[in-house]
């Protein structure tokens, strides 16, 4: 399974603190523990009403559950084309 969330970032500050969020996927996150944390980072304020500038990616190839909840180990970040 592959999570597809555009964003809109602007700053290296705001670019640190996605960061910070694929670091802590890597440790095996649920969906609910993701959004805690971009909501402790504050990073929902980057999500854009259409299209941004960078694609965040959540990975769950392997199809990992935990209690039924299925578990993101791996978290990708990506500058959309400019063009």
């Amino acid at each position: 399974t592959i999570y597809n969330l555009d964003l809109q970032i602007d700053s290296e500050n705001d670019l640190k603190k996605v960061q910070k969020l694929e670091e802590f996927v890597k440790n095996g996150r649920t969906f609910l523990d993701i959004e805690n944390e971009m909501k402790r980072l504050d990073i929902h304020k980057l999500i854009p009403r259409n299209f941004g500038n960078y694609k965040f990616q959540l990975f769950n190839l392997d199809e990992e559950y935990i209690d039924k909840r299925k578990i993101w180990r791996e978290a990708k970040l990506t500058r959309e084309n400019d063009e």
